[in-house]
Order: structure tokens, then sequence, then C-alpha cells
């Protein structure tokens, strides 16, 4: 169902390549207590990525002249039949995952995948400014 973490990390290498923005950390590991002990992203990876598995999606470029922002979220892959299962079952979670959601692709205009979702409000999210509220970052669509 899902694709391999080389995969993923390939479409990562096309918009931060690491050889340009020097990340320090893995763009996506479990969370908890296998935080760091068995996440299936790295180089070379076959891992499948399967409904159910939560992500600490973790982007800190360390550019040379520009570092300090990073981005640090957490999401959920969830196929139809645990969209369905959350849906049903525990609804005021799946309002909150669909209104950040909507808030992604409509506000913010970033494609989000269908079986992608935020599991906080600030997935895709980053204040610029020293941190003014009053602003977010955004994607044009010139």
């Amino acid at each position: 169902m899902w694709s391999t973490t080389e995969t993923f990390i390939i479409l990562f290498e096309k918009i931060l390549p690491k050889a340009e923005y020097h990340w320090k950390l893995c763009p996506g590991h479990l969370t908890a207590e296998e935080e760091w002990l068995s996440s299936p992203i790295y180089a070379g990876s076959v891992e499948e990525l399967k409904s159910g598995m939560i992500f600490q999606i973790d982007i800190i470029p360390c550019k040379s002249g520009m570092k300090g922002v990073s981005a640090e979220s957490t999401v959920v892959l969830a196929d139809k039949r645990l969209q369905k299962d959350i849906r049903e079952n525990y609804p005021d979670l799946w309002e909150r995952m669909m209104r950040r959601k909507n808030y992604i692709r409509e506000e913010l205009r970033i494609h989000i995948a269908d079986e992608l979702f935020p599991l906080c409000s600030t997935a895709a999210y980053l204040r610029p400014y020293l941190l003014n509220k009053t602003y977010a970052l955004a994607v044009s669509e010139q």
C-alpha cells in the first residue's frame, strides 16, 4: 500500500536536498519510546510504510548562515479502513485532523496526501519574524 522509505527520501531530496540544506535529523521517525530505536526512514531503507504508523517529522536545515529554523510535528498514515474507524469511533479526533488538513490544503496551499493526517495543530506551520503570531508562511501559486 505505501511506498518504501527510499521513495520517500528521494521525494524529500527533491524539495530540500541534503547536500544543500545539510539537514541534521531524519525527515521522519517514529514517536514515543521507539522514537529513535526503530525508525524505518534511513538511507537505503526498503522498509514499507503502513497504515497506522505515526511519525514525528523533523526537518532541521543547517545551511551556513541560516541556522535555527526548523519544523517538527506529528502525522499518521491512514488507509480508507483506518480513516473509517477513526471517523466512526473517534469523531472528535477525526474532526480535529480534518480541520487541520483542510487548513494545510486551503490556507497554506500545501498538497497533502489523502492518507496523511496531522495529529497536532502545528503541522506545516511556521511563524517567521521572531514568532509574530499574526504571520505564517504560505505557498504562493504564482
